[in-house]
């Protein structure tokens, strides 16, 4: 039966978390429900992703007079007051709806209770504030301290939780155990695509990820250092490296990573013709990037999931990655890619054995291209409308 669900996301960024809030809009208008995806207008450039043109379902873009941050400070108290106008703006402008699908800020879930009293509410992608906080100096977590209490009243009022993979819901559970009944899983979708056999001769190494610190990509540099060497001493010719990705310009963590990239390219000493460095690829060129692609190399060491990886495993592409955290569920090891240690020597030696066995790169693109039909988008929108609309009880 088809409903009205509202899709509530605080702002138009760059990273994963926007890319899946559109997805999962897509997602459930595939099913047949009346979806309404709101955010905060972009100040800047916004990305320029494929799911903006699906005409699916509707798009509404809300004037903000709050900036997401202060000198990459503030964010956690200004991603609540945007979420509140969103839903303030929503309770004006948007009639009823039978669902309000939220994520990114639990803070604001009582405040969308209270708009929208009559609407199941349910809550995504969420890794606890009080984790992030222990990453943290001392007088940052002093400073979150409202927050962290503010985040267990606001995952209260949600009728349902949803995380991204095992790690995070087992991460969830561990602080805030009495959500046990109300949580489970939604892996994200894999981006719309016509997906098509990878048998092109590789032109480079591939990294994919948003400049961000957290991503680790000085890690893809190293590795790539210790890869030519090797590539070199087994007789093969050094491809060169891309690392392509969204970049937050108003970011001083993005400019930082930036510029961490370009030492660690300078001190190795690469060049013109060895790499590649690109900000805010268009869908277009990350499709041409991955046909040409021997392998997707994805160092983040913190990954929740890894959204990179499923859709680079859909177009046949094998992926390294970091074992532990979300990265083994998107990844199956020694058949569509491998997990080792965040150690650049690891990397570089799969890379090589891709370059020189032809045959083991075939077949795991062709095991990650069976591998990533588990995050089709009709498979996720099942999830989310179970959420949504669970069946009364007998």
């Amino acid at each position: 039966m088809a409903a009205r669900i509202l899709v509530l996301h605080p702002v138009l960024g760059t990273g994963g978390g926007s890319r899946w809030s559109l997805q999962a809009a897509e997602a459930l208008a595939a099913r047949g429900h009346d979806v309404t995806w709101v955010t905060s207008a972009p100040r800047g450039r916004a990305p320029e992703w494929r799911e903006l043109a699906i005409g699916a379902f509707r798009r509404e873009y809300v004037a903000q007079a709050w900036p997401e941050s202060v000198a990459d400070r503030g964010r956690a108290f200004l991603a609540n007051r945007r979420m509140s106008r969103l839903i303030d703006w929503c309770e004006a402008n948007v009639p009823a709806s039978d669902a309000v699908l939220m994520d990114g800020v639990p803070f604001a879930i009582p405040r969308a209770r209270a708009a929208f009293s009559r609407s199941r509410i349910v809550f995504y992608c969420h890794f606890p504030e009080m984790l992030y906080a222990k990453r943290e100096a001392w007088y940052l977590r002093w400073h979150r301290r409202h927050w962290i209490r503010s985040e267990r009243e606001g995952l209260g009022a949600a009728d349902c939780v949803l995380a991204n993979s095992h790690y995070t819901l087992d991460r969830l559970l561990a602080q805030f155990p009495e959500l046990a009944s109300r949580a489970a899983i939604c892996r994200p979708a894999v981006a719309t695509i016509a997906v098509r056999a990878k048998t092109e001769t590789p032109r480079h190494v591939l990294c994919v990820a948003r400049w961000a610190p957290e991503k680790n990509l000085p890690l893809a540099v190293r590795a790539f250092a210790a890869y030519r060497t090797r590539a070199s001493a087994a007789g093969a010719t050094p491809l060169p490296l891309v690392i392509a990705g969204g970049f937050d310009a108003a970011s001083r963590a993005a400019h930082k990573t930036f510029a961490a990239v370009e030492d660690e390219i300078r001190r190795a000493g690469f060049g013109q013709d060895s790499f590649r460095l690109l900000r805010d690829p268009s869908d277009p060129q990350l499709d041409e990037l991955y046909r040409g692609a021997l392998a997707l190399v994805h160092p983040a060491p913190q990954e929740h999931f890894g959204m990179i990886a499923p859709e680079a495993m859909a177009r046949g592409v094998p992926v390294i990655g970091i074992a532990g955290r979300g990265g083994g569920e998107s990844v199956s090891d020694g058949d569509t890619g491998w997990l080792v240690a965040p150690d650049a020597a690891e990397i570089a030696d799969r890379l090589v054995r891709l370059q020189v066995d032809a045959s083991v790169r075939v077949r795991f693109g062709i095991a990650a291209r069976r591998h990533a039909e588990r995050f089709l988008i009709d498979r996720v929108g099942a999830d989310l409308e179970a959420a949504l609309f669970p069946p009364l009880p007998a």
